[in-house]
């Protein structure tokens, strides 16, 4: 592709396979299937094939690139970015299966199309009233059976004046809002673009994770590979979203799934790893269903690698405490060649992730929860959005009714009866609020009040948030949060963290959005595109979900993923992909009431109970990994003469020395394609506005 007056070059160091991956023919009607293994190069791969594809006269513009997360979106873009520019690389089509589906949407229907969030369940419930509708994934799950049938959207019911909405009302309701549930976006997408295939102007059609296809994007798929050449990436052992109706096995049948008239498929296997240990490796075969013979780039492996750590405990409490004085420990030892954000904590349950970070933020020590999305978008802080966007537009029903839904006093009977009054008129929920009850009255009133005020600071992120904070704080958001079983269980950062992250994307979007948008118009748009990244002076915290694609030179995974372990083959893959984020040391722990004696002689040769030792030999290899200078013998002898003499060992830990001078801070991303790294902004101790003060007062007394 030709780039001003010169092509676009690049020096790699690849393996044959990816190099065989890269130079692929891209004839229309032909497909290469990459099967990467976990640290084999996969996203490097992807990115060197797409230059490729530009120097072999594919315009950008005919590049399609799905992924289902926002996290493999940004990677894929950052990293095309640095290979050939940002103008040339913004022109690459890069996007999540949902943003693309939503733009196909709002392109050939021109409504404003949403997804249905977690303030929208939480209404939905309140609508229906009944009894098997209480819980999200019984909502979502009832919401996509009856929208799947496209013929269901569109039938009409007549209103009655019955207290509780009926289901077919409330997906008409929905339809009229232009509100779809994940499912039913990927539905529609692909039934429009079945009845006008013109649209398509891609000749390349590159699909990352593959192996987490579900049915709804196997089909997308389908009608996208319609006309070009496909390219799919993905390995098997790492499909974990069974949940959503994915095997592992679709890698293997992409042969059932592209049109008949496809005259190759050719698959091409990415062995070779870059990030893990021999005895890693070793270890997570194990787990491995399809048993790819994975080998290390280093070789021959140095003899002094650690085998993976297995300890045992009684409980989390315990496992916990291990966990902070071994970190502790390594930090210290290592003299400062890992530093916080090399670590690691992983597993599949929330609960246990929240109380591991609760122990290590009560010693002071600064951790960070990873994900894909803000945290906040999955809890009650969510209302904040809806609040949002009701004061920009009290016309929008759905953020309306969603607001109405939490107030105190306002039942179903009510919101019901605006709902099917709002349906028979055909006018929009907020013309019919006068006279329902007295604190909608007070709503509506304080509403045109704030507006003025809204209005007022319209370009200032701090007033907006705390306009925005104020209103939802009066109207029901404290009373959803305290709402949930577990919210006195929580630390007292737990919110406030999040709220400084909401007040923290009011600032980037005032940085972010173009000319002809506004502030709140982007913060809207984008506010769950937030991708939250490890920074040096935290240790990180996550689900194995949300750590997928991540890799940390130290991973602990906690003992409760030892469940069934070799009984459930989701289970396995799990584990598979929790062990395979660790590059250098891992602990993989088990509690006692989990013996299983009839599983552990598979663990004896690839685990064991030892500590990793800290030898000057392996700091020295650890420093050549993690590219930072190594201590000199006398700071490391004196490094592990302070942990053996120190009785409070975890303190050790909460006062480590900050990053040397001269280093430069991570990056605070929001995804949009013409975004630009900003400073990070942590979240600080204190609050910054009387509005976050109050809330947080409140809701933690």
């Amino acid at each position: 592709m030709e780039n001003g007056d010169s092509t676009v070059s690049l020096e790699l160091k690849i393996t044959d396979d990816q190099l065989r991956s890269i130079t692929y023919s891209h004839e229309p009607l032909t497909a290469l299937k990459i099967v990467a293994g976990p640290g084999c190069g996969k996203t490097h791969t992807l990115i060197a094939r797409i230059v490729h594809l530009l120097n072999s006269e594919v315009e950008p513009s005919q590049i399609l690139v799905l992924s289902l997360t926002n996290r493999a979106v940004l990677s894929l873009r950052s990293r095309l970015i640095d290979l050939v520019g940002t103008e040339l690389a913004q022109k690459v089509n890069i996007q999540t299966f949902h943003s693309f589906a939503m733009n196909v949407l709002n392109d050939l229907i021109p409504n404003q199309y949403e997804l249905l969030g977690f303030g929208g369940t939480q209404m939905i419930s309140k609508l229906v009233n009944a009894p098997f509708l209480k819980r999200k994934d019984q909502i979502t799950k009832l919401l996509e059976q009856q929208m799947a049938n496209r013929m269901s959207m569109f039938r009409k019911t007549s209103p009655t004046s019955s207290s509780n909405l009926k289901v077919q009302q409330l997906i008409e309701f929905l339809h009229n809002t232009n509100v779809l549930t994940s499912s039913s976006i990927i539905s529609q997408c692909t039934l429009l673009l079945r009845d006008n295939t013109q649209k398509l102007n891609h000749r390349v059609l590159i699909v990352d994770e593959f192996q987490d296809m579900y049915p709804e994007l196997v089909q997308l798929v389908a009608v996208l590979a319609s006309d070009c050449h496909l390219t799919v990436a993905g390995d098997p052992d790492q499909s974990i979203y069974s949940f959503l109706g994915s095997t592992p096995y679709v890698l293997n049948g992409l042969d059932k799934i592209l049109p008949h008239n496809y005259s190759e498929i050719e698959t091409i296997n990415l062995t070779a790893t870059f990030r893990m240990s021999l005895p890693i490796i070793k270890s997570s075969q194990l787990f491995s269903m399809f048993k790819k013979p994975l080998t290390p780039v280093e070789s021959p492996a140095p003899s002094f690698l650690p085998k993976p750590t297995k300890k045992y405990f009684t409980d989390i409490v315990q496992e916990v405490d291990f966990i902070l004085e071994e970190i502790s420990r390594l930090v210290h030892q290592c003299g400062g060649v890992l530093k916080p954000s090399d670590f690691a904590i992983l597993s599949f349950k929330n609960d246990d992730i929240n109380y591991a970070q609760s122990v290590f933020e009560r010693h002071g020590i600064k951790t960070q929860k990873l994900g894909s999305s803000p945290e906040w978008t999955n809890n009650e802080l969510y209302h904040f959005i809806n609040f949002l966007r009701v004061i920009n537009d009290p016309g929008a029903d759905y953020p309306l009714i969603s607001c109405l839904s939490i107030i105190p006093g306002v039942g179903h009977v009510s919101l019901s009866s605006l709902v099917l009054k709002a349906m028979s008129s055909g006018s929009p929920i907020f013309h019919l609020l006068k006279g329902v009850r007295p604190v909608i009255d007070n709503f509506v009133e304080d509403l045109n009040t704030v507006r003025d005020r809204f209005f007022q600071y319209f370009d200032d992120p701090d007033e907006i948030f705390k306009i925005t904070l104020e209103f939802a704080s009066k109207y029901g958001l404290l009373q959803a949060i305290k709402s949930n079983p577990n919210w006195s269980q929580k630390p007292d950062s737990f919110y406030f963290k999040q709220l400084e992250s909401i007040r923290v994307g009011f600032h980037m979007a005032s940085k972010l959005r173009s000319p002809n948008e506004t502030l709140v118009q982007y913060f809207i748009a984008h506010f769950a595109d937030e991708i939250v990244k490890p920074t040096e002076d935290a240790i990180n915290f996550s689900t194995i979900h949300g750590a997928k694609g991540l890799e940390f030179p130290v991973v602990f995974v906690l003992g409760a993923t030892q469940v069934s372990t070799f009984r459930s083959e989701e289970t396995k893959r799990l584990i598979y992909v929790a062990l395979t984020r660790a590059k250098q040391l891992l602990y993989w722990n088990k509690y006692l009431y989990h013996e299983d004696a009839s599983e552990e002689y598979k663990f004896q040769n690839e685990f064991t109970d030892s500590i990793p030792s800290c030898s000057y030999e392996y700091v020295k290899y650890l420093s050549k990994i993690t590219r930072r200078s190594p201590p000199s013998l006398n700071d490391y002898q004196q490094g592990i003469m302070a942990w053996k003499t120190t009785k409070n060992k975890t303190q050790l830990l909460a006062t480590a020395p900050s990053k040397p001078k001269g280093q430069t801070s991570e990056t605070h991303p929001i995804l949009y394609p013409n975004s630009v790294a900003l400073p990070f902004m942590k979240l600080g101790t204190r609050c910054y506005h009387s509005a976050v003060s109050g809330l947080l007062r409140r809701v933690i007394k």
